[in-house]
């Protein structure tokens, strides 16, 4: 009955015309939003995504995609983001470069041939769907004066949430990008605070007015205020894992997803099937991601890691884009791997991971221990939350020494309550299936109601300071300083007094 509801309602939505604008260049990025836009097209609005990765799908004419593959040879070859990846350590070195590749990949797409061409069109659309980390592409909203849907391939941070009015504890939900686990300490709590504090400046009055000139040089447009147009912002979509992510206050107009980039069961290619199969004492996957390449892994440190493989009863499948020599009998290298499909085979017994949220979701899913060697971002914190939740443990790749990589896989394959935890936590997963219905659901709400300004929360009009109370509580600071000021100098003045009268 409420698949036949669910069926009418969408149903009913006359076809809008949708710009869909995914411009990061990270598979994990691509992968979780694809069958959003394909589906909006399967259901016949016309679709134009704008994506380093256009799923290419002939039978859809009226989806219409603008290739933006180029971006990843700007971030991996010009930018080197693969070499400060794997060697940078300080967290806010990482950041600063990270902002400056956004802000040159962001010029270099907008002033793409395509981009420009539909920039100086007469093209008119009904909804914008935009990844939220780069707000340069909201400037689009007040060209084709229609509302927007954000999104987001991780947990929404704090910043990307109080864009739509909805406030978050900055020690509770800290930031992302800070390597801290559940028991923080005073310091801790601090660094927590203070970084909050700087990534609210640095998005604000940095990355904003920067990403505004943009975004104006590209339109011809010196009106454009990034700030007023972000209050066409009604919806934020954010990937989560039930379960896993920490329960949050959430306004209407963040919906929770997750399981969009799972994809039907696909038959193994037969060689890896037969490798797989064989494995009767088990098997590990081992992937460092799409961002994160194996070949920049130091050579003790493969070397390392090739010997403990080859003292395991297990076999390993490593996702490697380069050849290695001297490879065990039991390691088997590929350059690509269908990880889903891997992680279903019944014999891998463990994920070897860089601790993305897109992996850890699959794991879970696929009820596979993990073990993290997290690098950057929001992995480890992912890794942290992995332990802390016991559904495996993490390792850092520098430090690594043989005795502990072989105990932390034993450990991770032979610990039962890994297993236990992991089936609880996949029975909270929605099917892939729900998320995406609930994700078409609500574009076409918007597109309905021409936005969704109702749920706007008044907070989001309200300034950083003022929603934690820092203008007030350094106002009533002030005043008990000046009171006590006031009373020790009224003090001194009246004993300095007496001492005169005395004499």
């Amino acid at each position: 009955m409420n698949s036949l509801l669910l069926s009418f309602l969408l149903g009913s939505v006359s076809c809008g015309r949708i710009l869909v604008i995914i411009p990061t260049p990270f598979y994990s990025h691509q992968s979780v939003f694809q069958p959003i836009w394909v589906e909006l097209a399967n259901r016949g609005h016309h679709v134009t995504a704008i994506t380093p990765n256009p799923v290419k799908n002939t039978s859809l004419t009226n989806l219409k995609e603008i290739d933006l593959g180029f971006t990843y040879k700007l971030v991996y070859e010009d930018h080197k983001m693969q070499h400060v990846i794997n060697t940078e350590t300080n967290l806010l070195t990482l950041m600063k470069h990270v902002f400056v590749v956004m802000n040159n990949i962001t010029m270099e797409q907008l002033q793409h041939p395509q981009v420009q061409e539909l920039i100086k069109s007469e093209e008119e659309f009904d909804l914008m769907i935009v990844e939220v980390h780069i707000p340069g592409w909201f400037g689009l909203a007040k060209k084709f004066k229609c509302p927007v849907i954000g999104v987001t391939s991780m947990e929404a941070t704090n910043h990307v949430k109080r864009m739509v009015g909805n406030m978050n504890h900055p020690v509770y939900t800290h930031h992302v990008n800070l390597p801290f686990g559940e028991e923080l300490s005073f310091w801790q709590r601090v660094v927590c605070v203070v970084f909050e504090l700087l990534d609210e400046f640095q998005t604000s009055y940095l990355l904003f007015p920067i990403q505004e000139r943009i975004i104006r040089n590209a339109l011809d447009d010196p009106e454009i205020n990034l700030f007023e147009i972000i209050k066409n912002l009604t919806l934020v979509f954010t990937s989560i894992i039930p379960g896993f992510n920490k329960v949050t206050t959430n306004l209407p107009s963040i919906i929770q997803l997750n399981g969009l980039q799972i994809k039907p069961l696909q038959v193994l290619p037969q060689e890896l099937q037969q490798f797989l199969d064989e494995a009767t004492q088990g098997a590990i996957y081992f992937s460092l991601g799409s961002n994160v390449k194996s070949f920049l892994i130091s050579e003790d440190k493969k070397k390392l890691l090739l010997e403990v493989f080859s003292e395991l009863p297990y076999k390993v499948v490593w996702k490697f884009e380069d050849t290695v020599r001297n490879l065990p009998q039991n390691v088997k290298v590929l350059t690509w791997a269908p990880q889903q499909d891997i992680l279903r085979h019944k014999n891998v017994k463990l994920f070897i991971t860089q601790g993305g949220i897109q992996s850890i979701e699959e794991a879970i899913r696929f009820k596979v221990p993990l073990l993290g060697f997290p690098f950057f971002g929001d992995q480890f914190y992912n890794v942290m939350r992995v332990k802390f939740l016991k559904l495996g443990t993490w390792l850092d790749l520098k430090t690594l020494n043989k005795k502990l990589l072989k105990t932390s896989i034993l450990d991770c394959i032979n610990n039962q309550t890994y297993l236990g935890n992991l089936e609880e936590i996949s029975d909270l997963l929605d099917d892939p299936q729900t998320s995406l219905s609930k994700a078409v659901w609500w574009a076409e709400f918007v597109l309905r109601h021409r936005g969704a300004q109702h749920l706007r929360s008044p907070l989001a009009d309200i300034p950083f300071y003022q929603y934690y109370l820092f203008d007030v509580i350094f106002f009533l600071l002030f005043i008990g300083f000046v009171t006590i000021f006031g009373v020790s100098k009224l003090m001194r003045f009246k004993v300095s007094h007496k001492k005169l009268k005395v004499q």
